[in-house]
């Protein structure tokens, strides 16, 4: 899949290139390979003693990103062509806090901590809205008309090839190898078709365009295989082995590229904004699709308080437009909070969350965004603040000072600090156990 927005896991490195791949701390393995699995059996111990603190990542402008996004016409790829580098975190908040600090069950118990999931593609397909002026079409919420026109357009978002790249990928090289046959006819169509498909992979890359190439190159793709098969007979033995390698090569093009393209043409999808939150976060209904689950597994179900609906189906989304990138936010799990701690265990680094601001303990529930009087609004939020469990995170416990400088300065986020670790005010002097764990 491409790419996008910020990476799983892994350490942060000292020197980012100004233009790549989108990623995040949710996406990438670390450095030292995939995250760590540790045995669920194992797992319960390690809820209660293992801890984390995670801090802001520092604000930037809401329309940082917008139209920084391209799309390579040759591999596919979506990444950021801007000076910014998109800031690395691990979480994103829809509280209103600074610092989180905790042991991995109360992260779990936690409603308004998501993990971002990239969705590159419509990401791409959003940006150049932006950049050609669109204006939707569609009736509704003006202030969220071109998301709104974006999530209805399909494409595929999950991690799929899906045959979007571009045929040339193959067709250059074969012509090199065709070369080595000593045939000037079949190299002079290939070299006429190589510059073909770069004109076709240019002009076609665009939002509306993009998945039809294959469908446009397919028949002079197939004329030079047909050139091929009919200079056959005059090819030496010598000759015959190399045009069999370009052989192979126009069939793994077909099924790796245009076979691919249409089995996975189901999971094209497009979604509906069911409910609009605060700091443009999307309750949304996936159309199509109707089989991902099967293949990528659940989801997750995100908390009545938050969406304010009953029940969460399997084709309900929460999607969230974070500084112009959009990206599905899913429940965190106990598999991604202990792979996150195995990580710190090994190979400590900075963690840190972005924050949506979307509710606050002046606006905690999605019930408040329907109340109509400030007295209904008080009622809301004392409820709410008594129903909170007295470990809540949202308590606002304050971390202990293992982050070393403040994170909140610019200064701190230039370099890769590593922290140190110290004991809470008032706590045990520092020991350590060995597990098994």
């Amino acid at each position: 899949m491409t790419r996008l927005l910020a990476a799983r896991g892994g350490s942060q490195d000292a020197a980012k290139p100004e233009a790549g791949p989108m990623r995040n701390n949710f996406t990438e393995d670390s450095a030292q390979g995939s995250r760590r699995v540790v045995h669920r059996r194992h797992s319960d111990g390690i809820m209660e003693i293992g801890r984390l603190s995670f801090s802001h990542v520092p604000k930037q402008d809401g329309n940082t990103y917008m139209g920084r996004t391209q799309r390579s016409c040759i591999t596919g790829e979506i990444f950021v062509a801007s000076r910014y580098n998109w800031p690395s975190f691990d979480l994103a908040d829809l509280f209103t806090r600074e610092h989180i600090h905790g042991c991995l069950r109360q992260f779990l118990e936690d409603n308004y901590l998501f993990f971002p999931v990239p969705m590159p593609y419509r990401t791409w397909i959003y940006h150049e809205a932006f950049l050609d002026n669109k204006v939707s079409s569609i009736n509704g919420n003006p202030e969220h008309a071109m998301v709104q026109d974006v999530l209805g357009t399909r494409c595929i978002d999950v991690d799929v090839a899906a045959g979007r790249w571009s045929p040339i990928m193959c067709y250059a090289p074969m012509v090199l190898i065709l070369c080595l046959t000593g045939d000037m006819v079949g190299v002079g169509v290939g070299i006429v078709l190589v510059l073909f498909l770069w004109f076709m992979s240019v002009n076609m890359n665009t939002p509306v365009l993009y998945c039809y190439l294959r469908i446009a190159t397919l028949p002079m793709r197939l004329a030079f295989g047909g050139i091929l098969g009919l200079q056959w007979a005059s090819y030496s033995a010598f000759a015959q082995f190399f045009a069999a390698m370009v052989l192979l090569g126009i069939l793994l093009d077909l099924i790796r590229g245009d076979l691919q393209e249409l089995l996975c043409f189901r999971m094209n999808c497009s979604y509906e904004i069911v409910k609009a939150l605060p700091e443009r976060v999307f309750i949304c209904r996936r159309h199509g699709a109707s089989h991902l689950e099967h293949r990528f597994g659940w989801r997750g179900r995100v908390a009545e308080s938050i969406t304010g609906l009953g029940a969460w189906n399997k084709d309900f989304y929460l999607i969230a437009d974070i500084n112009g990138m959009l990206a599905e936010l899913r429940p965190v799990r106990m598999e991604d909070m202990l792979g996150i701690h195995a990580e710190q265990c090994e190979q400590p680094r900075i963690l840190s969350f972005m924050g949506l601001k979307s509710f606050s303990f002046n606006c905690p529930t999605s019930g408040c965004l329907d109340v109509t009087t400030q007295a209904e609004l008080t009622e809301v939020c004392k409820k709410f603040k008594q129903s909170l469990p007295p470990d809540s995170l949202l308590h606002g416990e304050e971390p202990d000072r293992c982050m070393g400088p403040d994170s909140s300065t610019s200064d701190f986020w230039s370099e890769a600090a590593q922290p140190k670790v110290q004991s809470p005010i008032g706590a045990a002097p520092a020991m350590v156990i060995e597990t098994d764990f």
